[in-house]
């Protein structure tokens, strides 16, 4: 009768016993000097710790001894277990505990997804209220760092001045209330502007271009302040903080994904707005825009300008996904919403000249300057 070397340990304390192990019909015995009997396994009611494979180490156990362990590295000893205990060979020789299966492992993973998506949006509205400013301001420039990467800013200092000042002109209602932190212009491929957490606008070159009056780019500073205003962008980042997150460990530091993923953040964000939120900022826009005594009439302008960009590129920053992923309610709607608002303008928001200097902001870039904040210009922006 073949005999082979193994380890057994009791379960009972650390220690090692050598001993050899051997076969009859019913049962595997192993005995060593160091323990006190010949120890009996009935084949029936082994269990293997790991599936047993051939030419490789056995380590098994019985319900008799939980905690013992049994090993075996001589190659031909698991197809010895395996002829006597053929149970072995597609299995343990023991249920799995239910948090083992595969599948128990995929549900709880797929059911923990699905509660996250369920619970975040409904959460978003008051988790926005309660965050601190310092930690939305924190949010808002770790956004801004990010959309960054697809140009360069743009801080020609006539052109921001002017801006300083149509910002200015649209917060003078608010009896010191700061809607818009900081105001940042980036020379890159979007003709875009959207608001971030801590009360941060950033506005696409392409889009000062295509508008054709201060009036009409008021009317998008307005509309971005009245998300501020409602705190519609912290909403939106923490709705979207798992899916920006996923993203960064899916793909690092790639500079090409980046620059997608940044503009697929700028649609993610806007995208999380509803047409309610869309419909609230424009109605903010046009009492900023009345108590600066501009026409508000002339927000209708801007959504004109707008939609012929978004009829010429597909969407404002995405193309045709830009269309699909859209929350914003039907131009005609907003058009015709601000038409009905319109009156006589009281004064100019920019001079001629203060107009031409901001639409050439982005004619040569300052780097060492890289926003328009308060700070650096001196009026109530920060």
């Amino acid at each position: 009768m073949s005999s082979y070397p193994g380890i057994f340990y009791d379960g009972l304390s650390a220690r090692k016993h050598e001993v050899q192990v051997s076969f009859d019909t019913k049962s595997l015995t192993f005995s060593g000097s160091t323990v006190d009997s010949v120890v009996v396994w009935a084949f029936t009611g082994l269990r293997a710790v790991r599936k047993i494979k051939s030419g490789q180490t056995v380590e098994l156990n019985t319900p008799a001894a939980p905690d013992a362990r049994l090993i075996v590295a001589n190659p031909v000893f698991g197809s010895a277990v395996l002829a006597r205990a053929p149970h072995l060979r597609h299995r343990r020789g023991y249920s799995s505990r239910w948090w083992e299966h595969p599948w128990t492992v995929a549900a709880m993973v797929l059911a923990f997804i699905v509660t996250v998506v369920m619970t975040v949006p409904l959460l978003a509205a008051p988790l926005a209220r309660a965050v601190p400013d310092s930690w939305r301001d924190t949010i808002g420039a770790s956004i801004e760092r990010m959309v960054s990467t697809l140009g360069t800013a743009c801080t020609n200092t006539t052109g921001s001045v002017a801006l300083i000042k149509l910002v200015s002109n649209l917060e003078s209602s608010r009896e010191g209330e700061i809607l818009a932190s900081s105001v940042k212009v980036i020379n890159g491929p979007l003709t875009n502007a959207f608001a971030l957490p801590g009360g941060r606008i950033v506005v696409f070159g392409k889009l000062i271009d295509v508008m054709e009056t201060p009036n009409e780019l008021a009317g998008v500073l307005a509309h971005e302040m009245g998300h501020i205003a409602e705190r519609h962008p912290t909403e939106a980042s923490i709705r979207s903080t798992g899916f920006s997150l996923f993203l960064t460990m899916l793909v690092g530091g790639s500079s090409t994904l980046t620059e997608f993923l940044a503009s697929l953040g700028i649609q993610a964000v806007e995208s999380s707005y509803s047409r309610d939120d869309e419909r609230t900022a424009d109605r903010i826009a046009l009492e900023l825009l009345a108590a600066a005594g501009a026409d508000p009439g002339k927000l209708a302008d801007t959504f004109v300008r707008l939609q012929k960009v978004q009829e010429k590129e597909g969407s404002l920053f995405l193309g045709n996904l830009g269309n699909i992923l859209s929350t914003h309610p039907p131009y005609d709607e907003r058009i015709a919403t601000a038409r009905a608002h319109s009156q006589v303008s009281t004064r100019p928001l920019l001079t001629d000249a203060e107009w031409r200097a901001l639409k050439n902001i982005c004619d040569q870039p300052e780097p060492s300057e890289p926003e328009v904040t308060a700070s650096t210009a001196g009026n109530n922006l920060t």
